[in-house]
């Protein structure tokens, strides 16, 4: 076999594997646009450490992603826009609550169906959240309460 045509099959092999790579990296992602979910929406007071990107979760399993995060300047709330997958359809009564992934871990978009027959339209809002835990606020809170605690007064409510 003559250098050139080996360096040719070389090559060939090298963009079958590089586009190999390619098509796994899109389709583990989901990044590939191709219309297989939906838009929803969700205002909390806070983030809460939601970024774009970050894991839209059902039951503890990645069905989505959230694709937005605005302030919406008449509310002063935070707007977390996410997608869905279109064989996933929220009812109307379903909440939606910013998860952690333990003490220190990463923040996650957690859905929790409701009961309800009718179901969230694409494009919709979720009007029931729970807003985010903030950590440092309840470290916060419990040594203002035991300091009050000592000091004979009594804990705010």
């Amino acid at each position: 076999m003559s250098r050139g045509v080996l360096e040719t099959l070389v090559g060939g092999a090298v963009l079958m594997v590089a586009a190999g790579f390619a098509w796994f990296a899109v389709a583990s992602t989901g990044f590939g646009g191709r219309g297989d979910s939906y838009p929803l929406s969700a205002r909390f007071e806070t983030a809460g450490g939601l970024t774009v990107g970050t894991d839209v979760r059902l039951s503890g399993i990645k069905v989505g992603t959230v694709t937005g995060v605005a302030l919406d300047p008449q509310t002063f709330l935070a707007e977390i826009t996410f997608s869905v997958p279109n064989t996933v359809r929220l009812p109307i009564d379903s909440v939606v609550e910013v998860g952690s992934d333990g003490l220190l871990g990463g923040r996650y978009l957690k859905l929790v169906p409701g009961a309800d027959d009718k179901t969230i339209t694409p494009g919709g809002r979720v009007t029931r959240v729970t807003p985010p835990v903030d950590l440092m606020d309840l470290i916060g809170r419990a040594i203002f309460s035991g300091a009050q605690g000592a000091a004979g007064g009594s804990a705010p409510r």
